[in-house]
Order: structure tokens, then C-alpha cells, then sequence
């Protein structure tokens, strides 16, 4: 317990600032920690992040961070961001879902 409470000192001195001053700052941080979520979650499936599942997976899970006065190259072709991630995921689903 004491070295939890000391991991959420630590963390809230850290973040906090950051979450404060937003900006770029609180979008790096956005991505890391969702980068870190994703890489635990490939462990979990016992997939490598430098793999080709993975690479994809990062790749659209920071195209769906993207926020949305940053996201002009997507409305140039005239995609959302849903509609991306869905139809990579279809894609990704089709060529890696069956074992």
C-alpha cells in the first residue's frame, strides 16, 4: 500500500503540471501513456510491438488521437476519423484474424 501511495505522489507531480498546462505537452502525454496501453496489451496476446500487427496497431491508434484541429490531412481525402479506423480494422481483422 505505502508504495502505491507513493507511485500516485510521484505520478500527480508529474502529470498534473502537464495536465494544466495542456497544449502539445498534454497531447505527448496522451499518446505515451495510450502507446504504453497498447504495447501491454499486445503482451498480453503475446505479440511483439516491432511486429506487423503491432506497427498497424500503433499507427491507428495514434491517427484516432489525433485531435481535431490537428486532423486537416484526413478532411483533404475526405475520410473521418472513424472512417479510417474502421476500414483498417476491417483490414486488419480480414489478413490476421484467422489462425
Amino acid at each position: 500500500m505505502k508504495q502505491r501511495v507513493i507511485t500516485a505522489v510521484i505520478a500527480a507531480a508529474v502529470f498534473l503540471p502537464i495536465v494544466i498546462l495542456g497544449g502539445w505537452p498534454f497531447i505527448a502525454m496522451v499518446y505515451l501513456i495510450a502507446s504504453v496501453a497498447l504495447y501491454e496489451a499486445l503482451k498480453m496476446k503475446q505479440l511483439k510491438l516491432f511486429s506487423v500487427p503491432g506497427i498497424l496497431s500503433l499507427l491507428l491508434l495514434w491517427i484516432f488521437l489525433i485531435p481535431d484541429q490537428y486532423s486537416g490531412f484526413l478532411n483533404e481525402i475526405d475520410y473521418t476519423k472513424l472512417d479510417f479506423f474502421l476500414s483498417w480494422s476491417s483490414f486488419i481483422s480480414d489478413v490476421y484474424g484467422h489462425n
